[in-house]
């Protein structure tokens, strides 16, 4: 767990912050007070300008995310007024930015590729290898190492080409953060001294403290470290004086991690304590939990095991309520071990029932064997506790008495030792019988869950043939019926000659058979959109979009680029009903004034997003598990399609569904 954050960190968040603050070509001058940015953005009517102070506003408040997300947004909306295609493209990459801290990779790769598209209109190619860079460290994030190799090894020859020694440094360090994550230490250290060397020429500080850190990071996946405190503590004083707080906070936990690894808990457990201020500070709660759970087994090596007892009890809040089943694993097992350090026997075993439950394997019979063995302890020692009370009271010869009974009460114990390990016995045979029967019980269960899905498939599509049949009902029947009648209407109108209160009630009836000609032919084109048959989802969207919100105050935005690949019937017609349903809903529920919905396809996989700045998802569940809802994940199941809700970046909701396409 200690060296996991360094893991996660690797090619680290304050590499691409260090990059967008020292490619940023924008001076703004209304950097004078960042309240004036504000202003003069709501101000402004001039859409580059606009451009250009969001992203300003951007470099300022970095580690802010919120606040930047509605200028950049804003701006971008109006960004088809702009006559500077650039600005266009950073503020694009700027968003990338923003999601890449909050670990949106797919809206981080989207918010690129569109960027790279806007450069490629240019000839600006800077901006697009700067592009290129912050995808690779995308790729990274996602796990793709020979697309980020690829893409950095592009960027590094851009670079050599330019003989741009300060972009061929952070190149350098990238790469060899890269090789560091794939286990070749030596490539990585290869890259990174060639960095180094080359700050030696041309001194960068915040740069420095990066490359620092990185070569500390190899050298700890190495088990090097003493070298890797060496180089995390030179990191540490350039970052402190150069750098921002997330990158610090990085360096310092892998600074800490590292003497923890090395066994000196009297430096480990004041840097532990010096980084827990700055993870409140930036609200790092899964920083904070790592920090306590370091922390309390810092004071159980060293022997303090009360203060140890004393942290693992205060972070049991924080555990419950942002701990993962790992962490809780973690915790759980710590804590048995710590209490029994202590003699505390009684909450020992309570704590290790516990692990033993989150591991769910109860009936391994080495943990069994670690449960009576508490237990025995336990009993053993209060017995003897009982015995020293009594002890205490008697006289010389009782006490003689008591110590000959104390030794039949040990051999009975040892006797009930020998039983317990028979039951342990029984016990195993019993659970292998056991294991046998829910094996079974299991495969039965999967056939009874795929019997339902099977039925879960066959209710959609009779769902939509049904759809099919009513609205060509409607349409060729009922429609045709109505026009008839209309037609006949007026042609009786003509023929027959009526004073003016008859002429206007049948005129007024002539217009109600239009109205209802007319409602028949929208409900059967909802029911069945004849765009989506006949010309694709996209196009059927669109249509669906205007038809819907025209009507109504809210303004839309829809963008599917990257996404113009055909698909199978069944999945467009159950991406089309749920985005349908999305809509519907936040046209009944959300308040909203503008929806923004994205259509594109990344990695195998069909991403769609409905954004609106509407009051955004209610708490209680039972408002959230509707009947629109429930019909939105049952067509998700047919096609293996995933479903997250959250609060929007500012207001509102954001709906992510992700589809698996072959």
């Amino acid at each position: 767990m200690a060296n996991s954050i360094r893991h996660i960190s690797r090619l680290t968040l304050s590499t691409i912050v260090g990059l967008y603050i020292c490619i940023s070509t924008i001076q703004s001058t209304f950097a004078n007070s960042s309240d004036s940015l504000k202003v003069a953005f709501h101000q402004s009517k001039d859409a580059d300008e606009r451009l250009d102070i969001a992203i300003e506003i951007t470099r300022k408040y970095i580690s802010t995310p919120k606040v930047c997300f509605p200028f950049l947004i804003e701006a971008i909306g109006d960004s088809s007024k702009a006559k500077n295609t650039v600005l266009v493209g950073k503020a694009l990459r700027a968003l990338g930015v923003l999601h890449y801290y909050q670990a949106n990779n797919d809206s981080a790769l989207y918010y690129y590729q569109n960027a790279l598209r806007v450069f490629g209109k240019t000839t600006d190619e800077n901006e697009t290898v700067i592009t290129k860079k912050n995808l690779g460290l995308v790729y990274s994030k996602q796990g793709d190492y020979p697309k980020t190799i690829q893409t950095l090894t592009e960027v590094l020859a851009y670079s050599e080409s330019k003989k741009d020694t300060v972009a061929i440094i952070p190149n350098y360090n990238d790469l060899g953060n890269t090789f560091s994550l794939i286990g070749n230490h030596n490539k990585a250290l290869e890259y990174q001294f060639k960095a180094l060397e080359l700050l030696i020429r041309f001194p960068n500080p915040s740069l420095e403290g990066n490359v620092y850190n990185s070569i500390g990071v190899v050298y700890s996946d190495k088990s090097q470290f003493d070298s890797a405190i060496y180089f995390y503590e030179k990191s540490l004083i350039l970052k402190q004086k150069y750098g921002n707080i997330f990158s610090q906070l990085n360096t310092k936990n892998n600074l800490c991690d590292s003497y923890s690894s090395l066994g000196k808990q009297e430096k480990a457990l004041p840097c532990y304590e010096q980084l827990i201020p700055l993870q409140r500070e930036v609200n790092d709660q899964e920083g904070l939990l790592r920090s306590y759970m370091n922390l309390a087994n810092g004071n159980a090596k060293l022997k303090n095991h009360q203060n140890a007892i004393r942290i693992l009890n205060d972070t049991k809040p924080l555990l419950d309520a942002i701990g993962t089943l790992k962490n809780q694993i973690d915790f759980y097992r710590n804590l048995q071990w710590v209490l029994a350090e202590n003699g505390d026997f009684k909450n020992a075993y309570e704590a290790q029932k516990s692990y033993q439950t989150l591991k769910d394997s109860i009936f391994d019979e080495e943990k069994n064997h670690q449960i009576i063995e508490l237990t025995t302890k336990y009993e053993v020692e209060k017995k003897n506790n009982e015995l020293i009370e009594h002890k205490e009271q008697l006289t010389f010869t009782q006490n003689e008495i008591l110590l000959a009974q104390l030794h039949i009460k040990n051999r009975d114990l040892w006797l009930i030792v020998l039983g317990f390990i028979l039951l342990l016995v029984l016990l195993v045979s019993v659970v292998l019988i056991q294991r046998q029967r829910s094996r079974a019980a299991l495969e039965k269960s999967q056939a009874v869950i795929a019997e339902r899905d099977k039925g879960t498939f066959a209710l959609v599509d009779a769902q939509e043939e049904e759809r099919i049949r009513i609205a060509k009902e409607l349409h060729d029947g009922v429609g045709n019926q109505l026009l008839a009648l209309h037609l006949k209407w007026n042609s009786i109108n003509k023929k027959i000659d009526l004073d003016n209160d008859l002429k206007e009630e049948f005129e007024t009836g002539s217009t109600m058979l239009k109205e209802a000609m007319d409602e028949v032919r929208s409900v059967s084109h909802q029911m069945m959109p004849k765009v989506l048959s006949e010309f694709g989802l996209i196009p059927a969207i669109e249509e669906m979009l205007d038809r819907s919100l025209s009507t109504t105050t809210i303004k839309y935005q829809f963008d599917a680029q990257g996404a113009s690949e055909k698909l199978d019937k069944k999945l467009e017609v159950a991406i089309y009903r749920v985005l349908q349903e999305l809509v519907n809903n936040v046209i009944k529920h959300s308040n909203a004034t503008e929806v923004q919905v994205q259509l594109f396809s990344t990695h195998g996989y069909l991403i769609l997003i409905l954004e609106d700045n509407g009051k955004g998802m209610p708490n209680d569940k039972k408002s959230t598990d509707g009947i629109g809802l429930t019909s939105i994940k049952s067509r998700l199941h047919t096609i293996d399609g995933e479903l997250s809700i959250t609060p929007g970046p500012y207001t509102g909701t954001l709906v992510t569904i992700r589809i698996p396409i072959k």
